[in-house]
């Protein structure tokens, strides 16, 4: 199974427990996506491929592995999700890493 397939795979649980508690999924809100790369210089080129589709980025590098970590503001509407999902995951992917995932803060209806 790959990240993307694993991902797509756990939104379909993120959205139930989100709908549960009354996210308004359709409402925009920043979103965190984790990358991880065993080489730093990896995860710099990641960084600027992401900068250069609208992501904010940072880098943190930590034994022998560096974090990416990728913010933009988007909704979380089905459509959106596999967008983005297949998105960064595939820079990473492209970039010799991992995607870990993304979070965001539950925003209820106006």
């Amino acid at each position: 199974m790959t990240d993307l397939d694993l991902q797509l795979a756990n939104w379909a649980a993120q959205k139930e427990q989100r709908l549960t508690i009354g996210d308004a999924l359709d409402q925009p809100r920043e979103l965190d996506h984790t990358l991880v790369f065993r080489k730093r210089a990896r995860a710099v080129a990641a960084a600027h491929t992401l900068d250069a589709v609208g992501y904010r980025t940072s880098i943190r590098s930590r034994f022998l592995r560096s974090t990416v970590e990728a913010t933009r503001v988007d909704t979380l509407a089905d459509e959106n999700v596999v967008r983005f999902l297949t998105e960064v995951a595939g820079i990473a992917a492209e970039h010799g890493g991992q995607y870990d995932g993304f979070g965001g803060s539950i925003v209820r209806a106006p």
